[in-house]
């Protein structure tokens, strides 16, 4: 009997997905490519080889990334042992807004009103 790190592979090739499991396993090893920072303040949104995309939490991350771009590419192909993105473009992280009415009124329970 196989083990699992020899079946999965296989299975995988049979179903044309193993180049494709390869590419996602960077999404589970992202903080030991590029580091707790900068994993900190990113996520990946797609690898399409040769490009990929990183959502930033803010404009000063943007641009943060945009400086480090070929450190984040080189390390990226060092994972991969071969040049597999060539470009990397940056996004805003999405974020959605919920409204919430805040009540603005002051209410104190009864058993925490003392009379005199």
């Amino acid at each position: 009997m196989d083990s699992l790190d020899l079946c999965l592979p296989k299975a995988l090739a049979e179903l044309n997905l193993l180049e494709q499991y390869k590419l996602n396993t960077l999404v589970h090893k992202w903080r030991d490519v590029v580091g707790d920072v900068i994993a900190d303040h990113t996520k990946i949104v797609s690898i399409k080889p040769p490009d990929m995309v990183i959502s930033a939490d803010n404009s000063m991350w943007m641009q943060e990334l945009q400086m480090q771009k070929r450190r984040i590419i080189e390390a990226i192909n060092k994972y991969y042992r071969q040049e597999v993105i060539t470009d990397i473009r940056f996004i805003m992280k999405r974020q959605s807004y919920v409204k919430v009415e805040i009540n603005t009124s002051l209410t104190i329970p009864d058993e925490q009103i003392i009379t005199k």
